[in-house]
């Protein structure tokens, strides 16, 4: 994915306007939060084809299956640039906790701290190094 001009302007008033909004799954949820973000930095949508389209984690998942994808990790190594070691993490990238979920809690990289959009919760900062794995966009 090609960042835009001025991404890291976006980036922060992306973030700063998610990590404002409650936690609503199929609305603001860990994915489309995410998604929301990538969109402000790249232009791309990876949620475009599931936006709307689920309201629970069990109909997320049902999708994610539908699609025939194993789980979200899988998705998301076919939708960014490629899984890339928690460590090598960029402003910027997507990163996750709790892997061995079906869906994971996901976020962003915010340099030494991430956003990560916490299931029922929503926005927390955890430090890079609580990170378990990451994805180049």
């Amino acid at each position: 994915m090609q960042r835009v001009d001025g991404w890291e302007i976006k980036l922060e008033d992306a973030l700063q306007d998610a990590a404002s909004k409650p936690y609503i799954m199929g609305e603001t949820d860990c994915f489309l939060s995410t998604a929301n973000v990538v969109q402000s930095v790249t232009g791309e949508d990876i949620m475009a084809d599931w936006r709307g389209d689920y309201k629970t984690l069990k109909e997320a998942a049902r999708i994610i299956k539908a699609a025939s994808y194993e789980s979200a990790v899988h998705w998301l190594d076919n939708v960014t640039d490629g899984r890339v070691a928690a460590s090598k993490a960029r402003r910027g990238d997507i990163v996750a906790t709790q892997t061995d979920r079906i869906i994971p809690s996901v976020g962003i990289c915010a340099g030494d701290k991430a956003v990560i959009f916490v299931h029922d919760v929503g926005a927390v900062f955890v430090p890079m190094n609580t990170i378990e794995e990451a994805w180049r966009i």
